[in-house]
């Protein structure tokens, strides 16, 4: 009966302080999770900022830049070395991966748009039997 009596007192004992343990742990990973929730709000509302953000960017030579050879001369040479030249090591691999891929997208939609208006434009000279210019007549082309 002293043993039952024994255990029983320190079942409580320990028990209690457990409680005492586990009730600290949780008002840790409640302060936690607040803290982490205020984190994972700054990171969507800097992600959804930058994502609204206007992409600005300086083409120094069209065709090697772009890659699309458009802009450049119809020959394929390059333009003036002054053109740029001091700038071209100093604009190579300045932007993070998250950067690049939104300038690409950035980049395809400009293209994409750019060709819709060209071929509305020149389905505009067609229809009115007019002369169409050389400038779009280039852009369809290719």
């Amino acid at each position: 009966m002293q043993q039952n009596l024994a255990a029983a007192a320190l079942l409580k004992t320990r028990t209690a302080k457990r409680d005492a343990k586990q009730a600290m742990l949780d008002q840790r990973a409640a302060a936690q999770g607040k803290i982490d929730g205020k984190a994972v709000a700054q990171i969507g509302a800097d992600d959804k900022q930058q994502r609204a953000a206007p992409v600005r960017v300086r083409v120094l030579d069209c065709a090697r830049d772009a890659g699309s050879g458009r802009g450049g001369s119809a020959s394929g040479a390059a333009g003036p070395a002054e053109a740029g030249a001091g700038d071209a090591s100093a604009a190579s691999g300045v932007l993070s991966k998250a950067a690049a891929r939104r300038l690409a997208d950035a980049l395809r939609l400009i293209e994409n748009e750019n060709a819709a208006y060209a071929s509305c434009k020149a389905d505009s000279y067609r229809l009115r039997g007019l002369p169409m210019p050389d400038d779009i007549a280039s852009m369809i082309a290719e």
